[in-house]
């Protein structure tokens, strides 16, 4: 489950690269096998808000990996493509930490 708590670890470890990381950001779900005959919207929607506000901050793009069914090399496909979707949709920039040296 995906709460409060998790947010705002995500929050905080996000925040500190800065705001512009959530353009590049992607949600992936690992077991999604586990849904069984849940969709992962209807996932998505039973989580609650704290989930919901971090796929919005992310511009809804998340994915979905089937673990059982590793053979099916579609679902990385699809991930594949939604990398460079995002990449593309970044001007095909990376996103970049810049360091500042520190001298002491």
């Amino acid at each position: 489950m995906f709460k409060e708590t998790e947010r705002k670890a995500v929050q905080g470890h996000l925040d500190l690269l800065g705001e512009r990381v959530w353009s590049h950001t992607i949600v992936l779900f690992t077991h999604g096998d586990s849904l069984l005959d849940t969709s992962i919207e209807q996932h998505i929607e039973s989580e609650g808000q704290d989930l919901q506000w971090l796929l919005d901050k992310c511009g809804n793009r998340y994915h979905v990996l089937n673990n059982q069914n590793r053979s099916d090399h579609t679902q990385i496909k699809e991930l594949l493509e939604k990398i460079e979707e995002t990449v593309a949709q970044n001007n095909s920039c990376h996103f970049e930490i810049a360091f500042h040296e520190h001298h002491f």
